[in-house]
């Protein structure tokens, strides 16, 4: 008899606990135009559980009720719901940011903290303020380490423009990215 209700309470306690999990399955779009979001990390908040929205958007993860789960993309304000039902579906918005912290580099695009060569830029708030006629006038006594001279007097002659003095490797002219 002991035994008999032994098992019979551990199989309503496995019930139970079956009971909890829950399959949820939705669809992660994009308020401004509701196109699908794929490459969505959606993860129980808290765990290592997770999955990655497809290229509809569309993500299924099993989990518990009332768990929440983290939305997040980048590019897109983080969102967290709880779940309440097997379908939940979400809208993302855009998030602004600002990219001074960014910096595109011929090998790749790097956090400024991380960059190890010396960047010099000329705000645009500059560019507005002189008009110049050629960008090697912008660089004029607004970018450290360049010196700029004219190669002639004739009008609309070239400039050569030099980085850290004469020590330039090959000679060469620097690389302007606009």
């Amino acid at each position: 008899m002991k035994k008999t209700l032994g098992l019979l309470f551990f199989m309503l306690l496995t019930t139970v606990m079956f009971a909890q999990q829950v399959t949820v399955t939705g669809r992660v779009t994009s308020r401004a135009n509701g196109d699908p979001i794929p490459g969505v990390s959606v993860v129980q908040q808290g765990t290592t559980i997770g999955t990655i929205t497809d290229i509809d958007g569309s993500y299924t993860l099993s989990t518990e009720m009332g768990a929440t789960l983290v939305f997040s993309f980048i590019g897109m304000d983080t969102r967290e719901l709880v779940v309440n039902s097997p379908s939940m579906s979400i809208e993302m918005e855009e998030t602004f940011t600002d990219l001074d912290e960014v910096i595109v580099v011929g090998y790749g695009v790097q956090k400024r903290s991380v960059v190890t060569a010396a960047i010099s830029s000329v705000s645009a708030e500059d560019l507005e303020i002189s008009k110049p006629s050629r960008i090697e006038d912008v660089l004029k006594g607004k970018v450290s380490g360049v010196q700029i001279t004219q190669s002639s007097g004739q009008p609309g002659a070239d400039s050569k423009v030099r980085i850290r003095g004469i020590g330039t490797i090959n000679n060469s002219e620097p690389l302007y990215i606009v």
